[in-house]
């Protein structure tokens, strides 16, 4: 049960919440009526690590969907379409995967590889082996897909970058899972596939291994997680 501290602490950097009352975002009506007016929200990478579950626990009942076999790296949309359906909106993977922007256009200048950037766009698609994209680019296509169903105008997803790492334990207290971006097995990350991006000529590197899983709970200071690409499907 270790690993999911060390779980927790690697979430931290990057997260999507559908939350009530958070500062800065707007509502999100859920479309069944047994459901709780809700936000959606996306923080990008922080460098303080969350404190420890509180004693007791709880955990949200929400149902898995896994990636594999038809996106295996599409762990960020999965883990999007199990915290949407969680919320009441029943959408599959396949669908909100063609809200995604995404591009695989990599091209070699002065001896350089430039590259997507990931915070714009899917880098490469869900259906090959590589690679992925960060929180804002789960916003825009939560957003669209949003927009795609009718949702009110204050419907939207918002980044919330710098969200204290240990307000994730409130929103489950709230009853609201949690998007976060992990690594795969919860191993150390270590660095991988390296470009410079092409909108800015800034340098980048991979992460290795590099996966998303929704934060659903925790009990005796233990993190609990809904995982896209493990058949417990709870871990």
């Amino acid at each position: 049960m270790g690993w999911k501290k060390r779980a927790l602490r690697l979430a931290a950097a990057i997260l999507l919440l559908f939350c009530t009352g958070c500062e800065s975002a707007a509502a999100v009506q859920a479309p069944k009526a047994d459901r709780q007016p809700a936000e959606a929200a996306v923080s990008s990478p922080q460098s303080a690590a969350p404190k420890a579950a509180p004693a007791g626990g709880k955990t949200l009942p929400v149902e898995n969907i896994q990636q594999r076999p038809e996106f295996p790296s599409g762990c960020e949309i999965t883990s999007a379409a199990i915290a949407l359906n969680y919320r009441g909106y029943e959408v599959s993977r396949e669908t909100l995967a063609g809200y995604l922007p995404r591009s695989s256009s990599f091209s070699r200048s002065d001896g350089r590889l430039y590259g997507p950037d990931p915070r714009e766009t899917f880098v490469g698609s869900p259906d090959t082996d590589r690679y992925g994209c960060y929180a804002p680019v789960v916003v825009e296509a939560v957003n669209r897909f949003l927009a795609g169903v009718g949702a009110s105008e204050n419907s939207r997803a918002v980044d919330l970058t710098g969200t204290p790492a240990e307000r994730l334990y409130g929103f489950i207290d709230r009853g609201l899972p949690v998007i976060v971006w992990v690594t795969s097995g919860m191993e150390a990350p270590s660095p991988g596939d390296e470009w410079f991006l092409r909108s800015t000529g800034e340098y980048f590197r991979w992460i290795k291994k590099e996966h998303v899983m929704v934060l659903m709970g925790y009990t005796a200071g233990q993190a609990v997680f809904s995982d896209p690409d493990d058949a417990r499907g709870t871990v």
